[in-house]
């Protein structure tokens, strides 16, 4: 395992970020940027701390092998996407990120992320390679207890990019959204 970040590590993440955040801009007509990236190699997945946070599962396919990641964000950045997506007010969006508990329009709301992380994610994945067959997906999403692990499968000692993106939604403080993806998509070799 390498402990430190190498280039093409940060530069996979900064290029799912970066489709993420513009695929959610041009959807929610609001900005979200993603201010900063830094990447390491890990063999465990990692806890979001401080808040719940949404944790967007993604399904890869390598050449007919399933893997997972997924990209955490703290819940009330989660719900002011969403309830951007929804077509709230700025007012509604800041009562909405106070809550814990989401209404049934809310849920639908997140899956309906989860599909554009998942098909931000796909669009890079597809872009990058040329001769492995890769594709990626959503698989759901989960709300994930501070300091917990969010649950998708990882075999143990198998590598892990861990990114941190420092992003900001619109108008409120910035964030960090953690993603986590399967080594795998850059190789062999790679890291």
């Amino acid at each position: 395992m390498s402990n430190v970040s190498t280039a093409e590590d940060e530069k996979l993440a900064r290029e799912i970020g970066d489709q993420v955040a513009a695929d959610l801009t041009m959807i929610i007509d609001r900005e979200l940027a993603i201010e900063s990236v830094s990447a390491e190699r890990v063999e465990s997945r990692v806890a979001g701390e401080v808040f719940i946070h949404l944790a967007f599962r993604i399904e890869f396919q390598v050449d007919a092998e399933k893997h997972f990641g997924c990209l955490l964000l703290p819940l009330p950045d989660a719900i002011s996407i969403a309830g951007y997506l929804m077509v709230m007010s700025d007012e509604e969006v800041k009562s909405e990120r106070e809550k814990t508990t989401l209404e049934r329009s809310m849920k639908d709301a997140m899956l309906e992320v989860g599909n554009f992380v998942g098909g931000s994610s796909d669009a890079i994945i597809r872009k990058r390679t040329s001769k492995a067959k890769m594709s990626a997906r959503s698989a759901g999403c989960q709300g994930v207890a501070p300091g917990a692990i969010p649950n998708f499968q990882h075999a143990p000692g198998a590598e892990l990019i861990l990114a941190r993106l420092n992003a900001r939604v619109g108008e409120f403080e910035p964030f960090e959204m953690i993603l986590m993806l399967p080594a795998v998509l850059l190789g062999a070799n790679a890291g």
